[in-house]
């Protein structure tokens, strides 16, 4: 059986038969500033607040950034050959002017322009991509696909060596539903300094760091977040 996916770009909505993504458009908002490399963090003092990711730059200034996973494979319902960032750029429709996806290895993103080029950004199934759109954006954007199987998406994780905290975008998978608030994310992935959460509506982080308290706030499965990761641990969640 087929679920369906809408996705409105900011938000992630899950329903009986696929999820619903909001998607925030600019209403005076300014542009995130550019990119900065993974956040260093100095031997020792792992435990310290590391600075924040910043989303990509603007290609203009009255776009507002959204971040979304593509929870189903949903390949069928892209152009022919097309499953990669053009692809989603067309299925999202107007008002997109850029998509991207983190690379936690060089701590930059990835870019793709509509009507210009650019890197090709093959889509992974739970992969996370982000949109800078204008306000010509649909609200709502839909998906449909089979339930991924139990145990199937997965990430590769991105840890430094010593001394550093390398963010990395991941979703959580359909399967995960035990999995309630950051800390418990935190937890389940291991040496975590930072969990995060793009609010799109303020065009800002919320973050909780692990053992620390502040706003440990709740996640949801199908829900797009972005972890700050420290030395050891796995490199693959989640992990049996």
């Amino acid at each position: 059986m087929k679920h369906y996916v809408s996705l409105v770009c900011a938000l992630v909505l899950l329903l009986a038969v696929g999820s619903l993504a909001v998607l925030a458009r600019p209403a005076g908002i300014g542009a995130p500033a550019a990119p900065v490399a993974a956040a260093q963090v100095e031997p020792g003092q792992q435990t310290a607040a590391a600075p924040l990711p910043q989303a990509p730059a603007a290609p203009k200034t009255d776009t507002s950034y959204n971040v979304i996973p593509v929870p189903l494979p949903s390949v069928s319902q892209f152009p022919s050959g097309k499953f990669n960032a053009e692809g989603l750029a067309s299925i999202v429709g107007p008002g997109v002017h850029q998509v991207l996806e983190w690379n936690p290895d060089t701590g930059s993103y990835l870019s793709y322009i509509p009507g210009i080029g650019g890197d090709e950004i093959p889509l992974k199934v739970g992969g996370v991509y982000w949109f800078a759109l204008d306000s010509t954006a649909n609200a709502t954007v839909s998906f449909m696909g089979d339930v991924p199987a139990q145990g199937s998406v997965k990430f590769t994780l991105v840890r430094p060596t010593a001394g550093s905290c390398v963010y990395n975008d991941i979703s959580i998978p359909l399967d995960r539903p035990t999995l309630t608030t950051a800390q418990q994310l935190a937890d389940n992935i291991g040496n975590v300094l930072h969990v995060l959460q793009w609010d799109s509506v303020g065009q800002s982080w919320r973050r909780y760091t692990p053992g620390q308290g502040g706003d440990n706030f709740a996640v949801r499965i199908g829900y797009p977040y972005h972890v700050c990761l420290m030395t050891g641990g796995i490199t693959t969640w989640p992990s049996p």
